[in-house]
């Protein structure tokens, strides 16, 4: 049994940040983009288990020790897959987020809040194993909170 393979890969990542409120109020505007291929040369078909291309868009504003952002992932449909492998379907989650951050004496303390993938979306990692695709989507609606010290 052979495993290693000749193989050619592509890709790109892109990213960028704007601020669109500066002052004591600030708000600030982020979007990233990524895509990679891959292609089995002996084959010549697709490589096994490649994330497909992915979108960010993300917003954060902040305000004294405040801060609340909102980000909106999209996996596009990976359908770049070898003849053993299937296509894994798009999806699109979105996050919440709120926290705020305070210090007394020489200690900070940061309560946070977070809620994600609020529409519980299904969603399935396209870099796992087929079979174990449909045992272990992605996490569905997730809120959680906390408080971080330190001293």
């Amino acid at each position: 049994m052979r495993f290693a393979a000749c193989a050619r890969w592509q890709g790109a990542e892109l990213q960028a940040q704007r601020r669109l409120v500066d002052g004591p109020w600030t708000l600030d505007l982020s979007a990233s983009v990524d895509s990679v291929s891959g292609r089995n040369v002996d084959a010549g078909e697709a490589l096994p288990r490649l994330a497909p291309r992915r979108t960010r868009l993300g917003l954060q504003g902040a305000h004294a020790g405040w801060r609340a952002g909102l980000s909106w992932r999209h996996a596009s449909r990976q359908s770049q897959v070898p003849a053993t492998d299937q296509a894994t379907p798009a999806h699109s989650l979105t996050d919440f987020w709120l926290s705020w951050q305070t210090s007394i004496d020489r200690t900070e303390a940061l309560w946070f809040v977070r809620l994600d993938n609020a529409g519980d979306r299904l969603a399935h990692n396209a870099s796992s194993f087929s079979a174990l695709r449909g045992l272990g989507p992605l996490p569905g609606r997730a809120l959680s909170a906390g408080l971080r010290l330190r001293f």
